[in-house]
This record gives C-alpha cells, sequence and structure tokens, in this order.
C-alpha cells in the first residue's frame, strides 16, 4: 500500500507508474477538476489552491514525449486526444545549410489544465488507485523496530496507514516541517534566488486565424536587457505570451495592470501581429508568479536514506528557474525512478538508497545549472560588467551572451540550444561545443544591438503613460 500526498503533475504521474506496475495506491489532493472533463472549462473555472502556476505557460519537453512512448503510449495518445498537440522544433528558412529535422526533437504544446485533466482522467480509471479529498497534516512514524514512515494523517485526525508514502505536493511542500516534527534528522537544502518576476496571459486565436512559422520554436521569443519573452500555441486555437523581468527594475512594476501589460508586450519584436484584435482576444487575466527560486534537497545521509520509506519527487525535492519549463520533465522522469525502484530486487531500504542515489545525480546537474545560468542573467541585467564583455567560452555568461544570442541565426546552434532545453543532451555539454562556440563566433560579429538596458524600461515607462493617457480621457469623456 502506497499513500501519494498531493495529486499534481509528480503525484498524477507516480501514482500512474506505480499503479501500472499493480502497487495500491492511495492519492491525497484537495482540488478535484470539473467533473465534465473539458479542457477550456478546465482552464476557466477550475480552482487549484495549491498550483498556484495552474494559468502559467508550461512546457512538455520532448523528453516527456520520449517518455511515455517508450513507457506509456497510452497516457500518451489520451494526452492527444484531451488536445495537447505534438510540435517539432526545427528552425525553418535560416541559414545557408538546411540540416534535417532532429527526430528526437518533438515536443508538445499545451495548457497546464488540459494535460492534468488527461492525466487525473487516466490514472482516474485505474482499478487500483483511489483518491481521497483531503490535505494530509503530518506523516505517521511507526515505533515498532526501526523507525520509518507508517502512514499520513489528514486535517480531519483520520490516520491512513501505508507502507510507503510519497510525498509529490509540489514547491508548496511542507514536508521538512513535517519531518521535523516527526523528529527526524533535518535534510541538507540549498536555495538561490531566480531573479525573475513574470507577468503572462492567454489569447485565442479568431476562428480560421493561424499564424505561419517562424523563424522562433512556437511563436516569438527573445532575450533582451532586464527581459525575456517567449509566446506558444497552446491546445484548442490558444497561445500563451510570458514575459520575464528584473524584479528589481521598479518600472517593470506596473504590468500587472492589463492596459500597462497589452501597451507593453506589443512593442516587443514579432508580438503586436499575434495581438492584432482581428486575430486574436484574450481569455484570461494578466498572472503574476514571483518569489521563484531554485531549490535542491538532498535525502540522504553517506547515501543512506534519512526518512525509512519516505519518497519526495517533483518540485518538493528540487525545482528550478520555471522560465526554462523542466518541471513537468521532471515529475514524470522522476515517476519512473520510483517505479523502477520499487521494482528492483532487495531489501526495502536498499531501494530507497538506489531510488535516492539517481534522485540525486539527475537534480544536481540541472539545479547547478539552472543556478549558473540564472546567477549569469542577473549580472548582466544588472551591468555588473562591461556588456562588451562576453565572457569565457564554457561560462554561462558566454552562454547568453553569445550562444543563445546567435541560435535563431544558425539551426545547428539551435537544435544544441534546443536539445539542452528540452532534457534530451546533459544541461552543461553545450558550454564546451566546439562546433557550437566556432559557429556564434561567427554569427555575434553581424549582430547588431537593437536594444538596450534604457530601452526597455524606456518602454515600460511608455506603456504605464499611454495607459494612464487612456484612462485621463476615458473620466473626461464621462459627463
Amino acid at each position: 500500500m502506497i499513500g501519494i500526498i498531493g495529486g499534481g503533475m509528480g503525484g498524477l504521474f507516480a501514482a500512474r507508474a506505480l499503479a501500472r506496475a499493480g502497487h495500491q495506491v492511495t492519492v491525497f489532493e484537495l482540488d478535484a477538476p470539473p467533473a465534465n472533463g473539458d479542457a477550456d472549462d478546465a482552464f476557466q473555472t477550475w480552482r487549484r489552491g495549491g498550483v498556484p502556476q495552474l494559468r502559467q505557460p508550461h512546457a512538455m519537453r520532448a523528453i516527456i514525449r520520449a517518455l511515455l512512448m517508450r513507457r506509456d503510449p497510452d497516457l500518451l495518445n489520451a494526452v492527444l486526444a484531451k488536445g495537447m498537440r505534438e510540435w517539432d522544433f526545427h528552425l525553418y528558412g535560416v541559414g545557408e545549410e538546411p540540416i534535417q529535422h532532429d527526430p528526437e526533437l518533438i515536443g508538445m504544446l499545451g495548457r497546464r489544465p488540459t494535460l492534468e485533466v488527461a492525466v487525473r482522467e487516466t490514472v482516474s480509471k485505474m482499478p487500483n488507485v483511489k483518491f481521497v479529498n483531503k490535505l494530509v497534516r503530518s506523516i505517521l512514524v511507526s515505533t515498532d523496530g526501526d523507525r520509518r514512515i507508517a502512514g499520513v494523517v489528514t486535517a480531519d485526525e483520520q490516520q491512513y496507514p501505508f507502507d510507503y508514502v510519497v510525498e509529490a505536493s509540489g514547491r508548496r511542500s511542507r514536508i521538512l516541517d513535517m519531518i521535523e516534527r516527526a523528529g527526524f534528522g533535518k535534510p541538507h537544502e540549498e536555495t538561490q534566488e531566480s531573479g525573475i518576476i513574470y507577468y503572462s496571459r492567454y489569447f485565442r486565436f479568431a476562428p480560421g486565424v493561424s499564424m505561419p512559422r517562424g523563424p522562433y520554436p512556437s511563436g516569438p521569443s527573445a532575450t533582451l536587457p532586464c527581459v525575456h519573452f517567449t509566446m506558444n500555441r497552446t491546445d484548442h486555437n490558444t497561445f500563451s505570451l510570458m514575459v520575464c523581468i528584473a524584479p528589481w527594475q521598479t518600472e517593470f512594476k506596473e504590468l500587472r495592470h492589463e492596459n500597462i501589460f497589452m501597451n507593453f508586450v506589443r512593442k516587443l519584436p514579432g508580438v503586436a501581429e499575434w495581438l492584432d484584435p482581428e486575430k486574436s482576444a484574450p481569455i484570461w487575466k494578466v498572472e503574476p508568479f514571483g518569489g521563484l527560486v531554485n531549490r535542491y534537497r538532498q535525502f540522504t545521509d553517506n547515501g543512506k536514506p534519512l526518512i525509512p520509506n519516505l519518497y519526495v519527487i517533483g518540485d518538493a525535492r528540487f525545482h528550478t528557474n520555471p522560465i526554462y519549463g523542466w518541471g513537468v520533465a521532471f515529475a514524470l522522469h522522476q515517476s519512473y525512478v520510483l517505479a523502477d525502484a520499487f521494482a528492483a530486487a532487495g531489501a526495502p531500504i536498499d531501494r530507497q538508497a538506489k531510488f535516492e542515489a539517481e534522485s540525486n545525480e539527475f537534480a544536481r546537474k540541472y539545479y547547478e545549472a539552472s543556478v549558473g545560468e540564472d546567477t549569469a542573467r542577473i549580472e548582466l541585467w544588472k551591468g555588473e560588467r562591461s556588456d562588451e564583455d562576453r565572457g569565457e567560452p564554457g561560462s554561462y555568461r558566454y552562454f547568453l551572451t553569445t550562444i543563445a544570442r546567435t541560435a535563431f541565426k544558425d539551426q545547428v546552434i539551435f537544435r544544441n540550444v534546443t536539445r539542452r532545453l528540452h532534457l534530451l543532451d546533459h544541461p552543461a555539454a553545450i558550454l564546451t561545443n566546439e562546433d557550437v562556440i566556432r559557429r556564434a563566433e561567427q554569427h555575434i560579429g553581424s549582430r547588431l544591438k537593437t536594444h538596450s538596458r534604457e530601452d526597455m524600461l524606456r518602454l515600460a515607462r511608455e506603456a504605464a503613460a499611454e495607459a494612464a493617457a487612456l484612462n485621463t480621457a476615458g473620466m473626461a469623456a464621462v459627463p
């Protein structure tokens, strides 16, 4: 018997993987989705207090599709049937040397509610999975012999005994408090600020409207001084727009207001055409997302699990800057590491040690990559070094100033940058890729600097002033 705390993406993927292996699984989740299973209805009405990022853009990286094709094609088909769309990430119409599409670089596009409803429906149909709509307050500890996790206690004081407990309640996980109250040692934890806040909004294309592919992943995207933005086509004729900004620049704080946000984003490269009122309309408000950190937790001491029978997965274990869109992929990957550990031979503590070792190795490389890139971006956006200083090859400063900046100019660079982003290559491998460095150096000299830090701050001030002027004019028109 396995209890899972949290029925978000991590909990659902874990429940699916464990149940398919024959385990009896109980998932504790307060926020049940709408009963009708409609993707648009879920987007508009689902209240997910435990998932504040529900209506933020999410990325379904190529590794997700690859894992599902190999390990659970039925779940992949269910997700696609709900409206998620496959997308080949290839840079079309750029460069003089067209290259074949990378068959591994096929991901999925769609909204988080669409994906989650599809997975929830599939998991709910499994006879050995049960959902309990309660909040878990604490963990039970066995005093029969060695101390180990023996179940959970819900907010109504009801006890649920289990052989194993999986913690998958996400970024807001309270597992460290639960562990401390249960009298176990404190796990190792590291955190690092991401250095961004972002604002996002969803839109729907007008009937009959479709935008052609361009020299970008699935929609206009760019990294500019103090601003990074990404547009992505999603399911059911919708698309998202996410704008990441430097939180220390007060000019950007006004983007939380709808009129100012819209005025600002229309000035970004390639965005205005998509937001033409004859082509699209908003379907949700501007959503802010702040307080973003990179976090790494380790639940072992010299390789030995600290809390026997407790498995921590997904964002509760580690998470990176959401700008990279790695969270859903991390959750799915860890669900299979978990299922494989349970299927391994040996004593329970040895299987748990196997899970911990593989999880730590995987988490560490992505945590370090995220922290390295974020640290370089903060330094760049703050102007702590000359803008002409691109850094040395092998550094994250060089990656941002040279490799990433030339990705949309060269198909080979784009492919390598995108494979890294889709978790197909080691996240640090591109830093020393000699072919990529050579190509980037050829392009960087011909690139004209189109935006400065002051340009972006001026655009933010202008957007606020324009919104204020419209508001004043509207008030003056009222008799």
